[in-house]
């Protein structure tokens, strides 16, 4: 893609999301729309942490200006400014830039896409038992945050996160990441909890196609769908099977015939 299209592309995104900048407009030394599509790009080329993102935007600062209006190509910024501009914006608000931003960056691509659903629960966070529980058997009686992530496998980006709310199982939060993305092009992949008629319902809406696990949890269909496969794998072999004995008697039949030509045997096959 040209430096010209992705200025396009970045200009076009950049008038559909809004950010609020709660600054004193006369101090501002880096807008922060700009300055938050410098970081996200900064993510995006594998920077893991403030230092890294600073040090990224130090050394591609002029490219960066060529595509991002209004971000100074002599100003750098460094890892605290990184980390404050971060602060200040809202996680709603910072959640619909980054879903926006990787939706387009995805969605620029024509090849077939690869999309993973997963829940899981931040390891980074010690967890405490509730009120008047020592020691729970259960885990899921732990106060804990659960988040169900679509992740673009192709692009190697999480497209966006949906918390999975008190009362509910991670199909439901599925089926509200699914409802956000048109799904054409795209292949959906999900483990076995996720194997519901509302998730296939969803990803067949949004004009997907899916490739779900199968396990004992749907014991009917998945002797179903075992039965079927059998019967077609043993189908073909049989097909293969009498492919194969006929192909070996026709072989059979020219090497006995050369020996005859040859004299070898006294009467014709």
């Amino acid at each position: 893609m040209s430096t010209t299209s992705v200025k396009e592309t970045v200009s076009s995104l950049m008038k559909q999301i809004k950010v609020t900048d709660y600054r004193q407009q006369s101090k501002v030394k880096f807008p922060l729309l700009p300055a938050l599509f410098a970081i996200v790009i900064a993510w995006c080329c594998n920077c893991k942490n403030a230092v890294e993102v600073s040090d990224f935007l130090s050394a591609k600062k002029k490219y960066l200006a060529q595509i991002i209006e209004g971000l100074s190509e002599e100003e750098s910024m460094s890892h605290d400014t990184v980390l404050r501009l971060l602060k200040m914006v809202k996680i709603s608000e910072l959640h619909d830039f980054l879903t926006e931003f990787a939706n387009r960056l995805a969605n620029n691509q024509k090849e077939t896409r690869c999309l993973s659903l997963d829940g899981q629960t931040p390891r980074a966070m010690i967890y405490e038992a509730e009120k008047g529980e020592k020691s729970p058997k259960d885990r899921r009686q732990y106060n804990k945050l659960y988040y169900v992530t679509l992740y673009d496998s192709t692009n190697k980006i999480s497209l966006a996160q949906d918390e999975v709310q008190d009362k509910e199982n991670e199909n439901k939060s599925c089926v509200r990441l699914l409802q956000m993305f048109s799904l054409s092009g795209c292949v959906v992949t999900a483990d076995a909890l996720n194997t519901q008629r509302s998730v296939a319902d969803a990803i067949i809406n949004q004009d997907g196609e899916y490739c779900l696990a199968l396990k004992g949890n749907h014991e009917k269909l998945q002797k179903a769908v075992m039965n079927a496969f059998v019967l077609k794998i043993t189908k073909v072999i049989r097909q293969y099977h009498a492919k194969l004995i006929r192909l070996l008697y026709l072989k059979i039949r020219i090497i006995l015939k050369g020996k005859i030509e040859r004299g070898g045997y006294g009467q014709n096959l």
